[in-house]
């Protein structure tokens, strides 16, 4: 069972660099090249070559340190006990989610990172897209020979539907100005009141909140109307769970699933100072994070026939 530091890490190490960077394109040189013309792309492609085999060593180290150091390597075997979205599975789902949101994140900035090395949109996105794929669900196969864990279909499925939804909203002008998938974070008791080290933080599932809206600016204007002060809000889906802890098991475990109305940060940023890199810069961020306080969720319990509503983010009252 892969756990979700793996993946967010892989966002983090993309944010540093790359770890596989694909051909560049070709300079196209409509004179006979010029000693500039060969030479200005050649120097980086080397750097890029011997940066990529660094971090693909160092991301390997980092992994058998942290993971996989302290355990026997077994024969190939599938974690058929991990469950997907049950009561009694490891994070109640949100790994799962964790896994689909991270894969999406990495997606992205991984495009990112191939544009700016000067590949085009498409193929900086589709190359993007296998990169991860490749990373992530390498990661599930070594995890296969884990004595600890086992390779989880789950999982793979969930970082596939990360990476294609990463995919479809950098090809897809339309899906882009519809959808957003991002994450909020409010730190549980149970994180707060023991070993506060990095690997709990990240493992910290019940401090996550997962949202899939719709962007009723782009809804509004594919309808052909002026979004007005509707440019701001953001409705859709929420999950998060509560009492899950990777330190100990909670009998009072519970899974909500919620209807979320809220504001865009990054379309008030945008709107505040459009134009400005900078806030630009800060907006791209907001769109994948969902900031305490700025909507309100109500929520049903799954296995049970209870409602609450959060407003924000660890907000919360029940409603009888």
């Amino acid at each position: 069972m892969l756990c979700l530091p793996r993946d967010v890490s892989a966002a983090a190490w993309i944010l540093l660099g790359v770890l596989a960077v694909p051909p560049l394109e070709p300079a196209v040189v409509e004179a006979p090249p010029t000693t500039t013309a060969t030479t200005a792309r050649r120097p980086s492609a080397a750097v890029l070559g011997l940066t990529s085999v660094g971090f693909a060593t160092g991301v390997l180290l980092w992994g058998t340190s942290a993971w996989w150091g302290d355990d026997d390597l077994d024969s190939f075997r599938i974690y058929k006990e991990a469950g997907f979205f049950g009561k009694d599975t490891y994070a109640g789902g949100a790994d799962k989610l964790g896994h689909a949101y991270s894969a999406y994140v990495s997606t992205s900035l991984v495009a990112y990172t191939y544009e700016s090395l000067g590949l085009d949109r498409t193929r900086a996105t589709w190359w993007a897209g296998v990169f991860t794929f490749v990373l992530f669900n390498g990661f599930e196969l070594i995890d296969g020979f884990d004595s600890r864990f086992g390779f989880e279909p789950g999982d793979v499925l969930m970082n596939t539907l990360g990476v294609s939804l990463g995919v479809l909203m950098r090809l897809s002008p339309t899906a882009d100005r519809l959808l957003a998938f991002r994450l909020g974070y409010w730190p549980t008791q149970d994180f707060l009141a023991h070993d506060r080290t990095v690997t709990k933080f990240i493992n910290d599932y019940s401090g996550m909140t997962f949202h899939l809206d719709l962007r009723l600016k782009g809804v509004l204007e594919l309808a052909g109307r002026e979004p007005g002060l509707w440019r701001y809000g953001l409705v859709g889906f929420a999950f998060r769970t509560e009492n899950y802890s990777p330190i100990r098991r909670d009998e009072a475990r519970r899974q909500l699933l919620g209807l979320h109305l809220g504001l865009s940060l990054p379309e008030i940023l945008r709107a505040w100072s459009e134009g400005d890199p900078a806030v630009e810069t800060l907006a791209s961020v907001g769109d994948y994070l969902a900031v305490p306080f700025l909507g309100v969720t109500v929520f049903h319990e799954t296995w049970r026939d209870a409602w609450s509503v959060e407003l924000g983010l660890g907000a919360r009252f029940e409603l009888q």
